[in-house]
């Protein structure tokens, strides 16, 4: 501040004596020094009369009052410098302003943007750790549809699984809707809206080719293209889990299951019997064994055995229903757990199985009989182990009898 009084003191001396236009210039440097240092208008004015009084002391009295009318030339200098100053300095800070409003404006809108996607990633977390601990099929296909709805609100929603056949399985689905299957393209990769049925379709993908999709009708129509952006990445989600659910139902199907009939292994079908008669379900059990199957295997040889045995698995899966379970132990012995049958009804069963088994076209001079043991709970056994032997007791029954014969546990003698 001391060195501006004296550096105006200055200058105003030059001024005064010498009326140099570099006095002025050097006074339009001063009333912008003076706004970037924080002077006001009234100090500048007491700045002036204090170096005014300061100058006319120096000089001869006579002019004290022409020199004093003409350093206010010089203070006008200063002050139009000074308020040039100020409007330069206030447009700079408008712009400054506007720079900073509109870069306010553009974070706030990329804000925005990132709270988006900060929420989509959440809702893609939430969907993908849903699955941690699902494998099976059918409870994977119910969570993806179930979790969908979190996504995109909708009113129907279905599950659907290409088959290697070019058939279509429903694997899950919500709401009372038939959906139009016969306006699918067959090689649609792509999120697809149907106008005319209001109809999302997504299709999940796997090595580039869609093997199963979803089909929706979403509560708030068409959606936007930003959703339709997140329901990619949940479509690439899901595709993983249900291709993980698909192995695992395959390698369980196989655990379960014999390779060659298809019917459920002697393991498996144990204990599903021991699971339902722990309910106190009813239940009749059937052991069946093909009659000299041996000797004819021997003759015709084993891939005509096999073809046999395939043809009487179709007569022992068209005699059930979709509960009951069947089961290949032997080489042509099988069990059938009958659910909620009684004895004339397992024995109207049994002797259907022997009649269309008997009258299967073999392609062979010989014929094909079965010999059938039947046991039923409670009153044959209350244990599988029990109702198996008595069962397997029967059948043995059966053989002695002649062969091509059904016969009830309950008829042999104690």
């Amino acid at each position: 501040m001391e060195r501006l009084v004296e550096k105006y003191q200055q200058v105003l001396h030059e001024y005064l004596t010498d009326q140099k236009e570099a006095a002025l210039y050097q006074a339009s440097l001063l009333g912008r020094k003076f706004i970037e240092t924080g002077i006001g208008p009234e100090e500048i004015v007491k700045l002036h009369t204090s170096a005014i009084q300061q100058v006319l002391q120096q000089l001869p009295p006579a002019q004290i009052p022409a020199l004093t009318l003409d350093s206010f030339n010089l203070l006008l200098e200063v002050v139009m410098a000074y308020s040039a100053a100020c409007r330069e300095y206030r447009e700079e800070k408008r712009r400054e302003m506007e720079k900073l409003q509109l870069y306010t404006k553009k974070l706030e809108e990329a804000n925005e943007v990132l709270q988006i996607k900060i929420n989509e990633l959440n809702l893609v977390y939430q969907f993908v750790s849903a699955f941690s601990c699902v494998l099976r099929l059918d409870k994977t296909a119910n969570l993806i549809v179930k979790k969908l709805q979190h996504i995109i609100p909708y009113e129907n929603c279905g599950l659907f699984l290409k088959e290697e056949d070019g058939s279509l399985k429903k694997l899950a689905a919500v709401g009372a809707r038939d959906f139009p299957l016969h306006i699918l393209g067959k090689d649609s990769n792509k999120i697809t809206w149907h106008r005319q049925f209001s109809l999302l379709f997504v299709p999940l993908l796997m090595d580039g080719e869609t093997f199963a999709f979803l089909l929706l009708t979403p509560k708030k129509g068409k959606p936007k293209w930003e959703l339709r952006e997140l329901l990619a990445i949940i479509a690439s989600q899901a595709a993983f889990v249900l291709t993980r659910a698909l192995m695992y139902e395959k390698t369980w199907q196989q655990s379960i299951t014999d390779c060659k009939t298809g019917l459920l292994n002697y393991s498996y079908f144990s204990q599903q019997c021991e699971s339902a008669l722990s309910q106190k379900r009813q239940l009749a059990m059937m052991i069946l064994d093909l009659d000299d199957f041996k000797s004819f295997n021997d003759r015709y040889g084993h891939l005509k055995g096999d073809e046999i045995l395939d043809a009487v698995v179709e007569v022992l899966r068209g005699a059930i229903r979709a509960n009951d379970l069947a089961c290949r132990f032997g080489g042509e012995e099988f069990a059938l757990a009958l659910f909620n049958t009684n004895p004339s009804h397992a024995l109207q069963i049994a002797e259907r199985i022997r009649k269309n088994i008997s009258e299967l076209k073999l392609d062979v001079p010989a014929d094909l009989t079965i010999s059938i043991g039947i046991a039923i709970y409670p009153q044959d056994g209350i244990t599988f182990e029990e109702l198996f032997s008595k069962a397997d007791k029967a059948l043995y029954s059966a053989k002695e009898q002649g062969k091509n014969k059904v016969c009830l546990a309950s008829t042999l003698s104690k």
